[in-house]
């Protein structure tokens, strides 16, 4: 019996010598260079993180004031009030988690962060103005973001589906026509590497619709937006601009090309 006390009490009190070496033995910083480093060196993968204000709680939770996402060194989306814990869902079912939380602009992150796979990451209405990666492609307007991301550990793979129902864009620094008459945007798209794959983008609006295909690869765009718009909608001007792009009646195409490194 003395020896089920013994074993009993060695049990119930692993817990308690776990989390007194996660606090008094492992440095903030240690975990916060470990993870950077797991992310940031992983083979094939060209996305990279940073940390700002990275502290270590008790119960093995985090606290990030701010979490820069990068995608060949051009920076991503900044996520801020960072919050993450243990899963304990993923932990019961014997899978390495945790639970993440925090803000982009004004919506919120919410996620899973799963080892080997499982991992995901939902965006729920962000104003699209605190996407960093949407002025690398010159556009500045108005809207709100909800996305899903499904992250792929074992293949260093994410699939992106998105939507922006009330999209106001004020200007653009690439000359795109009709580009400012859309207000409605969703589809998908994948990033292996550094490697993005438009899957399928539509853009909606009062004067006709349009798809955006192609990729991105090392910061360089090689997109084309296909234009199908309503003739007797368009003014005079408008007809003018998108005539050079014409090719076939009721169908143009706009060549996006270039850096977005600079």
């Amino acid at each position: 019996m003395r020896k089920i006390k013994t074993m009993l009490l060695l049990l119930l009190s692993l817990p308690l010598f776990f989390l007194l070496f996660w606090i008094f033995a492992v440095p903030g910083d240690v975990v916060r260079e470990r993870i950077e480093k797991e992310i940031n060196q992983t083979q094939g993968a060209d996305l990279s993180v940073a940390f700002n204000g990275f502290r270590k709680g008790p119960f093995f939770n985090l606290a990030i004031d701010s979490l820069e996402l990068y995608i060949a060194d051009i920076p991503l989306l900044t996520i801020n009030d960072v919050s993450a814990r243990p899963s304990l869902s993923n932990i019961l079912m014997g899978q390495l988690a945790l639970s993440l939380t925090g803000k982009l602009g004004s919506g919120n992150i919410l996620g899973v962060l799963a080892y080997p796979e499982g991992s995901m990451l939902r965006i729920v209405e962000a104003d699209i103005g605190s996407v960093t990666y949407l002025k690398k492609l010159g556009i500045q307007g108005g809207g709100h973001l909800s996305a899903e991301a499904d992250l792929n550990l074992k293949t260093d793979s994410v699939k992106v589906t998105f939507q922006i129902p009330d999209l106001n864009i004020h200007k653009s620094e690439v000359v795109i026509p009709l580009i400012e008459t859309f207000h409605r945007i969703q589809g998908s798209l994948s990033i292996t590497g550094n490697r993005i794959e438009l899957d399928s983008v539509s853009l909606e609006g009062e004067k006709g619709y349009a798809r955006l295909i192609g990729e991105i690869t090392n910061g360089i765009a090689r997109l084309k937006l296909e234009v199908m718009p309503e003739a007797d909608k368009l003014s005079s001007l408008e007809t003018m601009l998108i005539t050079k792009y014409f090719v076939s009646p009721g169908y143009y195409v706009v060549p996006l090309e270039g850096s977005l490194r600079q």
